[in-house]
């Protein structure tokens, strides 16, 4: 996990990782300097790692590590006395030191930090029941959000809403497949009480985006119409607020918001992995048609940095639009079957593809120019991560 970006700076310059033959958080800088053991162990030293990693704890703890805003603390889950009841960590990079969260009973799960780094929000799971709570760094409070996610329920996304005045905590509920529910709190200043319930119903999907609805914080919604797929629509984490609808008489398959969070982009009608890729502006409510045959595995459409320009697959040619620029459209000279995107941190119009047939290998594309430049020759499935030198 790379710290994320500060001041003055495109990508973040820490890189975490963890050591699965040892079973430790390693944290290293981007220049290769000072790569730091984490001193306290995620599993209890007489178990091997190997047997443990492909279990639920195991995929908790590989899955938990999250960098506070400013890069300066780091947190992690770690079950170090071997019972599968995993807790939480919160490393600082100034001190070198790792603290343990009070969370109670039951396991530790998905820590995600605010926007001002100050709180932290993480799930427990205690005999099958699922709660939310928030901890603060700043007072070490330990504040419940809610508890008792119904029985056969669990929270399929934990966030933030983007307001530093007014922070509030945003969740789904259901499974996968059928999101029952959307849940918001505030803390802090203008705190609420109890959790509001943003919406009820069945869908298919939620997708979360801090950026979402020009930095609003809003949620995707695909409907369900008989068990199927069927169109899109949205809801900021606003109380009060109600849904909009984007999409009229489609089958949704895949969704996403833009990176800007003023677009969102769509496969209707996905079959045998192809459908047709739309792009819906959230402000207008226009939906273009941008192309057919589109394909969303192993590399699914993606959004360069400043959400104008938009990547996608057929599964041999890949195509750059240009949503600046009234939709324009163009092919890569580059061919091949694409199996990751990653667009450039520092640069609008430079994305990596990697190939996965035979032009196998990572190119760094220059999408004004439509030129590339081959720079590994083994490929990958991804995922990528941008970092700088400091």
């Amino acid at each position: 996990m790379v710290s994320p970006a500060q001041a003055g700076s495109s990508a973040g310059d820490k890189l975490a990782y963890i050591d699965l033959q040892r079973a430790f958080v390693h944290v290293i800088r981007s220049d290769g300097q000072q790569d730091t053991i984490v001193g306290q162990p995620l599993l209890k030293a007489d178990v091997q790692p190997a047997a443990v990693w492909d279990t639920g704890t195991g995929a908790t703890i590989l899955n938990s590590l999250a960098w506070s805003q400013d890069g300066s603390m780091l947190a992690f889950v770690a079950d170090p006395t071997g019972t599968g009841q995993t807790k939480l960590y919160i490393y600082s990079t100034e001190t070198g030191t790792a603290q343990v969260v009070p969370s109670g009973k039951g396991s530790v799960s998905h820590p995600v930090w605010s926007p001002d780094g100050v709180r932290l929000a993480f799930e427990v799971t205690d005999n099958g029941v699922v709660s939310i709570l928030d901890y603060n760094t700043q007072n070490h409070g330990v504040l419940t959000i809610t508890g008792g996610i119904n029985s056969g329920d669990s929270v399929l996304t934990l966030d933030w809403s983007p307001d530093l005045d007014a922070p509030a905590i945003t969740w789904s509920v259901g499974q996968i497949g059928h999101v029952h529910s959307l849940w918001m709190r505030r803390v802090g200043v203008g705190e609420m009480m109890e959790p509001r319930q943003l919406l009820a119903g069945d869908y298919v999907q939620a997708i979360y985006s801090r950026n979402g609805h020009e930095g609003m914080g809003s949620w995707l919604l695909v409907t369900s119409i008989a068990g199927r797929a069927g169109n899109l629509r949205r809801i900021d984490v606003t109380p009060g607020a109600g849904f909009v609808s984007l999409t009229y008489g489609k089958q949704v398959s895949f969704a996403q918001w833009s990176s800007d969070g003023t677009r969102v982009d769509y496969l209707d009608a996905l079959s045998s992995g192809v459908g047709t890729l739309h792009v819906v502006n959230v402000m207008t409510g226009v939906d273009s048609l941008i192309a057919t045959g589109v394909v969303n595995d192993p590399a699914p459409p993606a959004w360069s940095a400043d959400g104008q320009e938009l990547i996608y697959s057929t599964g041999t040619r890949i195509g750059v639009v240009n949503l600046a620029a009234n939709d324009q459209t163009f092919f890569l000279t580059l061919k091949g079957v694409a199996s990751a995107f990653i667009w450039s941190a520092t640069s609008s119009h430079q994305v990596v593809v990697a190939l996965s047939d035979g032009n196998q290998g990572i190119y760094l594309v220059d999408t004004r120019q439509n030129t590339w430049l081959q720079v590994d020759k083994q490929g990958a499935s991804g995922p990528f991560e941008w970092t700088e030198i400091p």
